[in-house]
């Protein structure tokens, strides 16, 4: 599935803030790629630089020749993108909150508008265009449910995990090109063998069975390097293989709980309609209309997703046999007082995430613009609830997402009893979640922490899910406009798409 052919990624884009260094280490990588791939896309660096403007400006003018179309966005272009698309009667205040270059779902925002009606590869800026994969590509596809299929494995360094994956002359741009926008029938057809559907869920099943008019939305690279998780207790959530692995291998287990290096892995194409995102080199098909990314807070790629699977029931997400190398500048281990991080905090994304799980059952039958408006319209409803009201939503949401995190954690399989090292983290982090719990403030978003008066904070939470509940209104909008505006800038400019 890892087609070699011209790929259709007219563009890509990195998101990047305060980095200079990194980010040229990661455009180097990239367009050493563009040369091997022999495609040259539209290359964007969305800058949300708060003090390193100028070093990121100078990085781009310093690759020259080596990215001649590469296209500076920070607050200048930003505020000009934002002035044409006032033009169209969307409010000034809507356009500056979820399209001003700074948080990383604000630049991810900007990038879907400048490429709204083409399919785009966005990268963080910490990602190095190495590709890597298990072996030969058999060409086969895989049809996933609800657990994960991937391969995984820890190491002690980002040195180890990133020497383990083996390098490959896999062209990234076609891989993710082969697959994005595809129907699934299309997918399914060019499968070297037949499908392998033996864990797929029950919904993917029918959608093969009766030839659903579903298509591929997104797809995931592989990653090597840092696993770009914030808290390792998270991975006592896992399921399928790794879950499996974790259970019966100590020394993976203690790797898995003290270190943020992995790499993971589709073994062949998968294809799942599981909406779980993770932005650090994901392919979007662009061309018709997608959520919108929370501006504001992280994980903003798994409430982007959710969002999708709800607006579009028949979206795909596909992972790829085929990794990149994530190099942060963060540390391999996890530091002590961070191992339980999630049992300590409660985050924007959770709380959204919640809600929309919460409206999954009552959304309205109509096309991707009118269910993303009535989303957004029952956000802002939320943000104008009573406050005492929305003070006890989000401490129910909040007990309910830790009590069903629990339960996950302690659950096991048939094959697998739970050995004693397992038992003893998931009670490190009931008693974590216990004492977090006597503290009011665990039941408000980090986010919105700011300030001296406890009541001020749920205010700001609720100030939020309205301003993103009014973004959420209009983009639909905003995405359309743009579009009309790329088509007729590659109309009138051919050359530089």
């Amino acid at each position: 599935m890892t087609s070699a052919g011209t790929s259709p990624i007219e563009a890509v884009a990195v998101a990047s803030a305060d980095r200079p260094e990194t980010l040229e280490r990661g455009l180097r990588s990239l367009t050493a790629h563009f040369g091997v791939s022999r495609h040259r896309p539209r290359l964007l660096v969305i800058d949300g630089s708060r003090n390193h403007q100028a070093e990121v400006q100078d990085v781009i003018r310093r690759l020259g020749e080596a990215a001649p179309s590469c296209e500076y966005i920070g607050p200048e272009a930003a505020q000009t993108l934002r002035a044409t698309l006032a033009t169209e009667r969307v409010p000034d205040n809507v356009l500056a909150y979820g399209l001003a270059p700074g948080d990383v779902g604000s630049n991810r925002n900007l990038a879907s508008v400048l490429t709204a009606g083409t399919r785009v590869l966005m990268l963080d800026d910490d990602v190095v265009a190495e590709p890597w994969s298990l072996g030969a590509d058999l060409g086969g596809v895989i049809l996933a449910g609800h657990t994960d299929l991937r391969a995984w494995r820890f190491h002690a360094s980002r040195k180890a995990a990133t020497e383990a994956a083996t390098r490959s002359n896999a062209n990234l741009l076609a891989a993710h090109g082969a697959l994005l926008g595809e129907p699934l029938g299309a997918v399914l057809r060019q499968s070297s063998s037949p499908p392998n559907a033996d864990r797929a869920c029950s919904h993917l099943q029918t959608m093969v069975r009766d030839g659903a008019p579903a298509r591929v939305r997104v797809s995931f690279a592989g990653l090597a390097g840092d696993s770009a998780s914030y808290c390792p207790s998270r991975r006592l959530l896992l399921q399928g293989e790794v879950r499996r692995q974790l259970l019966t291998d100590p020394s993976a287990f203690r790797l898995a709980m003290t270190s943020r290096e992995v790499w993971r892995i589709a073994p062949e194409t998968t294809l799942t309609h599981d909406p779980a995102c993770m932005a650090y080199c994901m392919g979007l098909a662009n061309d018709e209309l997608l959520p919108p990314f929370m501006p504001f807070g992280r994980n903003e790629d798994s409430v982007f997703g959710a969002m999708l699977a709800l607006a579009d029931p028949m979206a795909l997400f596909a992972h790829l046999p085929l990794g990149i190398i994530h190099d942060s500048h963060r540390s391999s281990l996890y530091p002590i007082d961070q191992r339980t991080q999630s049992a300590q905090q409660t985050r924007l994304s959770e709380l959204l995430l919640f809600e929309l799980q919460a409206l999954a059952p009552s959304i309205p039958a109509g096309s991707s613009r009118e269910r993303l408006e009535w989303i957004g319209h029952r956000l802002i409803a939320l943000g104008n609830a009573p406050a005492r009201t929305f003070a006890d939503r989000v401490t129910h949401a909040v007990v309910a997402d830790r009590r069903r995190a629990l339960a996950v954690m302690a659950s096991t399989t048939e094959d697998a009893a739970m050995p004693d090292y397992w038992r003893a983290a998931v009670d490190a982090y009931r008693i974590a979640l216990q004492e977090s719990a006597k503290h009011p403030r665990f039941f408000v978003p980090i986010e919105c922490q700011s300030g001296d008066a406890f009541a001020d904070r749920f205010v700001r939470t609720q100030n939020f899910l309205r301003q993103f509940g009014e973004f959420i209104v209009w983009w639909p909008r905003i995405w359309e406009t743009a579009r009309r505006l790329n088509q007729h800038r590659s109309a009138t400019h051919p050359d530089r798409i």
